[in-house]
């Protein structure tokens, strides 16, 4: 397929103040807005290696349906990665041990899980109202997915970032996670789409295989 037939994705990277000035990239395509599980990792886990996690959405069937392969834009030129869809990020959050968390993080994700156990209760027991009657149809992707704007974008990192709280983060583990971008997945086992960038604007000029 010609590139002027492939749909475009536009990439933007966003500092984070309350994570050490992280930056943090964002896909935004027609499917939705995805982020590399490699990054999400790292802000999560303080792990560079998301061989696991990538194993991981791969069983979960909501998860993998969620999960593609992008190329995205770094230091080094671009690479491939295994990025989550926006949609995904709570359910991911919610399987993870929370031992395997960032120690700083730990009470208030632990508290976000119960939360996320109660709301599943009551729409369980028909306390909380349900999108759907019956069935495990997967939700059609977010049709202002693609039309988000930089503003709405920075706005939903904030409240993520707020969700997370502060991170101390070091020069040191900075590198560790640019070096582990430049690392392609030993597999492309999501869906794998090529897609050609709009444009990429930028605020800035334990390695296992255990389930999580």
């Amino acid at each position: 397929m010609a590139d002027s037939q492939v749909p475009a994705i536009r990439q933007v990277t966003r500092k984070l103040p309350q994570w050490s000035n992280l930056e943090v990239v964002a896909l935004i395509t027609p499917d939705g807005v995805y982020f590399p599980l490699k990054v999400l990792s790292f802000v999560f886990l303080g792990d560079v290696n998301d061989r696991a996690q990538r194993a991981r959405v791969q069983r979960d069937p909501i998860l993998r349906e969620l999960t593609r392969t992008y190329p995205v834009e770094t230091s080094g030129g671009r690479q491939r990665m295994v990025c989550l869809e926006r949609l995904g990020i709570g359910r991911w959050i919610n399987g993870v041990e929370v031992s395997r968390m960032r120690p700083e993080i730990r009470e208030r994700f632990l508290a976000f899980q119960w939360e996320l156990t109660r709301m599943a209760d009551q729409l369980l027991f028909g306390e909380l109202a349900s999108s759907t009657s019956s069935g495990h149809a997967l939700p059609s992707a977010d049709s202002t997915s693609a039309s988000l704007t930089d503003e709405q974008l920075v706005k939903f990192l904030g409240y993520l970032a707020q969700r997370v709280g502060n991170l101390e983060i070091d020069v040191r583990q900075v590198k560790q996670l640019q070096m582990a971008l430049l690392q392609a997945p030993e597999s492309a086992a999501p869906r794998d789409t090529a897609l050609t960038f709009a444009d990429v604007p930028s605020e800035s000029g334990q390695d296992d295989d255990e389930p999580v």
